[in-house]
């Protein structure tokens, strides 16, 4: 039975769900590890937000004093103000990953799995993993916003992943004509 499946399987549908095979293991056993990384961090990490703001406050026009007239200086007593309004929303991102990373890391291994489960009925050439597939690597996409907010950190790391991930339902869709 298994080898009347494997002749009916198009080549190209193989391949995909070998690397779709390989993304979802690599996409579990790299989450439970940073659920670990996250609870043994977390405690590193917590004050970080504060300290970089603590910090980034005391640069400020009476660190610049002795610069007055230097050339090229100018304008460069509100450095520390300029310097935590860049970074702030830096450590606010780092501040909400070190508090909510593990619980990502979780919901993130667990829609793994159901993508991997994906691949596998996929595997067998049924359109039901597909879906499972396409679901669980959408909400996989929106669980760092939930979590994260719309940072820019966030939205990079979405873009990075979205483009994967768009490419690779799209391809396991032209491949839906050959499942049942």
């Amino acid at each position: 039975m298994e080898e009347q499946a494997t002749k009916k399987r198009p080549v190209f549908l193989t391949v995909l769900c070998i690397l779709g095979f390989i993304g979802t293991g690599w996409s579990i056993i790299a989450n439970i590890m940073a659920f670990f990384a996250y609870k043994a961090a977390n405690a590193l990490t917590s004050g970080l937000s504060e300290g970089l703001s603590d910090a980034m406050e005391n640069v400020d026009a009476s660190s610049m004093e002795g610069m007055e007239g230097m050339e090229g200086m100018e304008g460069m007593e509100n450095l520390g103000s300029a310097m935590n309004d860049a970074l702030g929303g830096m450590g606010e991102y780092m501040a909400k990953v070190a508090e909510n990373g593990a619980t990502v890391s979780i919901i993130n291994a667990v829609l793994a799995i159901v993508a991997l489960l994906g691949v596998i009925m996929m595997w067998k050439t049924k359109k039901t993993g597909f879906w499972a597939y396409t679901a669980a690597q959408i909400v996989m996409l929106i669980i760092p916003l939930v979590f994260y907010g719309f940072s820019t950190m966030a939205i990079l790391g979405l873009g990075v992943s979205a483009v994967f991930t768009i490419l690779f339902i799209i391809l396991f869709g032209v491949n839906l004509k050959h499942m049942s």
